[in-house]
């Protein structure tokens, strides 16, 4: 290329790379305001009855997993409390842990009267089990090929230590 057709091509990529932008800009409505489920996660397992040890481990994982769904388009097709959710949920059956709500929560009548798993008491957004269900299909395969990647390195299977899977 010449010095002059160089220049050309530099100034239309630059002129397209500005009209992609201000199209992305206009699809997100410049809206920059994130709200991450890692608070939710926190919320939720504070109203969930059992060992505390072991609802620590729930969470922890449930907090890598949280920190692995950025790597996926999860956070753009669900709000962060049908996130958090879906990760309690997943973290609790690989850690065999059974949630149950507090007993301040069971004896309110509205809790009586939903007959839903315990996120459709606590989560506000609304959500269906086809969404927690593919939310915690798509963190699995993430973790199935992270255990492919590093299958004599890390156990990330193991609930005892949760906080190795990163």
């Amino acid at each position: 290329l010449s010095k002059e057709q160089f220049t050309v091509l530099v100034l239309n990529s630059v002129d397209e790379m500005l009209l992609y932008e201000k199209i992305l800009l206009q699809t997100v409505k410049f809206d920059f305001n994130i709200i991450h489920p890692y608070k939710f996660i926190l919320k939720y397992a504070k109203q969930f009855r059992g060992e505390k040890n072991r609802k620590s481990d729930v969470v922890q994982m449930a907090w890598n997993y949280c920190n692995e769904s950025f790597c996926t388009p999860v956070s753009l097709h669900y709000p962060p409390d049908v996130i958090a959710g879906a990760l309690l949920t997943l973290s609790a059956k690989r850690c065999k842990f059974n949630i149950s709500l507090s007993k301040d929560l069971e004896k309110d009548d509205l809790y009586e009267q939903i007959d839903a798993p315990w996120w459709g008491y606590l989560i506000e957004s609304s959500t269906s089990v086809d969404d927690i269900e593919e939310i915690q299909n798509i963190m699995q395969r993430l973790s199935e090929e992270k255990a492919d990647l590093y299958e004599d390195e890390v156990d990330v299977t193991a609930c005892d230590s949760p906080r190795n899977e990163g």
